[in-house]
């Protein structure tokens, strides 16, 4: 990959921006529940799927920045087009968004802890913490179609 412009350079850190941020929030959500996973699969190897599901909610919005990363990738690096200040600008501020939003990984991290220890009590309420957990994804699925339209809008997609 050879960058013939200081635009692609630039779109290239709303790679690292959407991916890294993303990652980052889903990587500490993840631990929260995979703390709180590990004490109660430790009283109960039986809860161990249950508990599984729960403890990889937070890990979509790492999901989405990677997405959001191969986006500008392809529409700004790999497509072989001269990337404009606008595209550079919309790489940018897609990826930013894009890993802010996935910071809601660490809210739904510290949910699904607690439906953990809800469900480790009592089984019969997986159904209703997941509700819980999810919630928090609302607002990252939010920044990941916002991300998007930005970069549809850029010219990038």
């Amino acid at each position: 990959m050879v960058m013939e412009t200081s635009e692609a350079a630039l779109a290239t850190m709303g790679i690292a921006l959407g991916v890294g941020i993303a990652g980052f929030g889903s990587a500490l959500g993840v631990g929260i529940a995979g703390a709180s996973a590990s004490g109660a699969v430790a009283s109960d190897p039986g809860k161990f799927s249950k508990l599984l599901i729960l403890q990889q909610l937070p890990q979509t919005q790492g999901i989405y920045g990677f997405l959001i990363g191969i986006f500008i990738l392809s529409g700004a690096i790999l497509s072989g087009i001269e990337v404009t200040s606008t595209m550079a600008l919309a790489a940018i501020t897609a990826g930013l968004g894009m890993g802010i939003g996935g910071l809601t990984a660490i809210g739904q991290g510290i949910t699904c802890a607690g439906g953990i220890g809800a469900v480790a009590k009592n089984d019969g309420v997986f159904g209703k913490v997941m509700v819980y957990g999810i919630m928090p994804e609302f607002f990252a699925i939010l920044g990941f179609v916002m991300s998007v339209m930005i970069l549809l809008n850029g010219g990038l997609l």
